[in-house]
C-alpha cells in the first residue's frame, strides 16, 4: 500500500470515529484506477457497511486526509440523500450536485476556508 493510501484510510478511520460512525464498517481498496478521480465511497446502507477505493493513478489535487473528510462526508449524508431521493421519487442529478456543494461547504469550514 502506498504512502498516500496509508495516509487516507488512517484519516477515514479518525473521521468515522469523529462523525461518530461506528455503526458502519469501513473497509478500504487502493488501486491504480484511470486517473479521472482521486478516491470514492461505495455504501451498502442496509449492511451499514462503505468501501472507499483510493486510486494512486492520476495527480491529486488534494491531500489524502481532505480526500478522507470528502469521502466520509458521502457517509455522513448517506441516510438524508436516501430519504430526499425516495421523497422525490426518483435520483436526479440536483441531489448530487447540492450533496457535493454542501461537502465542499463543510470541508471548507473543517479546514479553516473561507
Amino acid at each position: 500500500m502506498s504512502e498516500a493510501a496509508a495516509r487516507f484510510e488512517q484519516a477515514c478511520r479518525e473521521w468515522q470515529m469523529k462523525f461518530g460512525l461506528l455503526d458502519w464498517s469501513f473497509r478500504f481498496i487502493a488501486t491504480e484506477g484511470d486517473g479521472t478521480k482521486d478516491a470514492e465511497v461505495d455504501m451498502d446502507h442496509d449492511l451499514r457497511e462503505a468501501i472507499f477505493t483510493f486510486y494512486t493513478e492520476g495527480e491529486h489535487v488534494y491531500t489524502p486526509e481532505r480526500l478522507a473528510i470528502h469521502e466520509c462526508l458521502h457517509v455522513v449524508l448517506v441516510e438524508l440523500l436516501e430519504i430526499a431521493v425516495v421523497r422525490a421519487h426518483l435520483e436526479h442529478r440536483d441531489v448530487e450536485r447540492e450533496e457535493h456543494r454542501a461537502i465542499e461547504r463543510l470541508l471548507n469550514v473543517l479546514d479553516g476556508r473561507p
